[in-house]
């Protein structure tokens, strides 16, 4: 019988010799390689579709390089200029692609996660996608008259956003 724990993935096997609970049912556990719903492949749009509801930071994945892409196109900006925003190198970004999985690390996959979540709180907040690109593109006195999205490439940065943003729909401007 497999046990599905949502992290790690169960085998149990009854045994006559090894009693539990008095039943004369014993459980052995072995582990398995890790549980995951995620798709195999994620894209920009599921990635802000899934983040803020699913909790994608706790997931710990390792994004294609290709939604890299994606989240320029999607954003409107040059693909540099979202790379600088995430700190990524263009020579580390290249040699990531050509990897035979072509996968980001960890950190740089949580850095565009990050993006795509707070893009995801903005559509939600304004219920308009064009609004919300314009408003992650357009600079903002509140945030020192800095464009929103240039500073969602620290946790930091993307904090100020958030609460800014939830300031603004409150009514409170500071």
């Amino acid at each position: 019988m497999r046990i599905s724990t949502g992290k790690t993935e169960l085998q149990t096997k009854q045994s006559s010799h090894s009693p539990a609970l008095g039943l004369g049912i014993g459980l052995r556990s072995t582990r398995r390689k890790k549980f995951s719903t995620a798709p195999a492949r994620w894209t920009f749009f599921q990635i802000k579709e899934k983040a803020y509801s699913v909790g994608l930071q706790d997931l710990n994945v390792e994004l294609p390089v290709s939604v890299i892409d994606e989240a320029a196109v999607y954003l409107r900006i040059p693909k540099g200029e979202l790379m600088k925003i995430l700190g990524l190198k263009p020579s580390s970004v290249s040699t990531w692609a050509k990897s035979p999985d072509g996968l980001l690390p960890p950190n740089e996959s949580d850095r565009l996660a990050r993006l795509a979540r707070i893009t995801g709180v903005v559509e939600q907040a304004l219920e308009n996608q064009e609004d919300a690109i314009d408003w992650l593109s357009t600079a903002v006195p509140a945030l020192g008259s800095q464009k929103p999205v240039t500073l969602l490439g620290s946790d930091g940065g993307a904090r100020l956003v958030e609460n800014m943003l939830m300031r603004s729909l409150a009514g409170v401007y500071a």
